[in-house]
């Protein structure tokens, strides 16, 4: 499993999860240093990094959502959203996937580099491996029923930021979705 997305799966900065016998993964290590920025070697039971990408695609997805919430109620209340997105990125509400996609967002680009649908998937994913486990997860839920929002209305295709529009648009219905 990695994170990053295409970009950082490009140069080479993409952050890896292995797990696997110590031996084999010291054997595999000048390989991965070279496609990934960051591994982390988290078990030796196969299976493992998966479940630590499961964990960090909940995050993601429920990080993702409450930024676009957040931005359009920033809009429904007049702010300049531009200004907003700034002083989030500088301050405690920030989060990397909201400095990655609310400016690209706010440019109108859902050119998919990280497709809703699949955001959607690994949250739905991330939310039964929580059932499983008997943790409530009432955040990966909401952000569950966010992204699958953004597929019925067609734009699964688009780029996961295209949650941006689509609580835009709920906010301020006047607005067309792209």
């Amino acid at each position: 499993p990695v994170s990053g997305g295409p970009r950082r799966a490009a140069d080479g900065t993409m952050t890896m999860m292995i797990a696997g016998a110590a031996d084999a993964l010291g054997r595999c290590a000048p390989v991965l240093a070279a496609i990934a920025g960051k591994v982390f070697a988290v078990g030796d039971v196969p299976g493992m990094a998966a479940k630590f990408k499961i964990v960090n695609n909940l995050l993601a997805a429920v990080n993702l959502a409450a930024g676009a919430e957040a931005l359009a109620l920033a809009a429904a209340a007049g702010l300049d959203v531009r200004t907003v997105v700034d002083v989030i990125n500088a301050s405690s509400g920030g989060s990397w996937i909201f400095a990655d996609r609310m400016p690209r967002a706010l440019e109108g680009d859902y050119a998919p580099r990280a497709a809703a649908r699949i955001l959607a998937k690994d949250v739905g994913i991330a939310a039964s491996f929580a059932a499983r486990h008997h943790v409530d997860t009432p955040f990966a839920l909401a952000a569950h029923a966010t992204f699958r929002e953004a597929v019925a209305t067609g734009h699964g295709e688009l780029d996961d930021a295209i949650v941006y529009a689509c609580a835009r648009r709920k906010a301020l219905p006047d607005e067309p979705l792209p």
